[in-house]
């Protein structure tokens, strides 16, 4: 008598979605999935609830989504008000510049794409994807990068040229800084506990 091999995905009896085996509902449809025969699960990836510091993060970038709203309807209300012959705002000139048509269609381009950004990072880290988990490490590394470049650019100017006053060298110093270990945390927790994402 010959065993048949143990399934390696739960298919959704609602949707047909094919699920990881150890997950508890749908990821498509969110119906409650049933139980495979026959899978040991003791040798599967235990599913685990969502952490705090991710649900944190989630709802910071929800919220971030949100303020580039409020940033790209304040923008596009000025934008009005400064076409707007009996508005204040449009005797400055400033609406009749030639080069303020780019840059308002440039900030209302970063805005929608800001929040298209946040809002599909933080549905991501909501609901545990991987890919969410390896995004925030590529970009919190890119951004330790960026504080590393201008820790050496400060020491860098520093050394060259001691007599030139800088704004606040001490400032900088401190907050590049801050955020590199503040970078070298997020990156340590989320390289280290990627078994909670699927």
């Amino acid at each position: 008598m010959t065993t048949q091999p143990a399934p390696d995905k739960n298919y959704c009896s609602n949707c047909g979605h094919p699920n990881p085996l150890w997950a508890v509902a749908c990821e498509k449809c969110f119906k409650r999935l049933t139980p495979v025969d026959g899978v040991d699960f003791s040798k599967l990836k235990v599913m685990r609830s969502r952490p705090g510091c991710i649900t944190a993060y989630a709802i910071l970038l929800f919220i971030s989504a949100g303020l580039a709203v409020l940033g790209g309807a304040a923008f596009v209300i000025m934008t009005i008000e400064l076409r707007s012959p009996s508005s204040p705002l449009a005797q400055s000139g400033l609406g009749s510049q030639p080069w303020w048509g780019f840059i308002s269609t440039f900030a209302l381009a970063a805005s929608v794409i800001s929040v298209g950004f946040n809002l599909f990072m933080g549905w991501g880290l909501w609901n545990l994807k991987n890919w969410a988990r390896i995004l925030v490490i590529v970009l919190t590394s890119l951004g330790a990068l960026g504080s590393l470049g201008s820790l050496v650019s400060l020491v860098a100017m520093t050394v060259l040229n001691p007599s030139n006053n800088h704004a606040n060298p001490m400032a900088t110093l401190v907050s590049s800084l801050i955020n590199l270990v503040i970078a070298g945390i997020i990156i340590f927790w989320f390289s280290t506990n990627g078994d909670y994402f699927h």
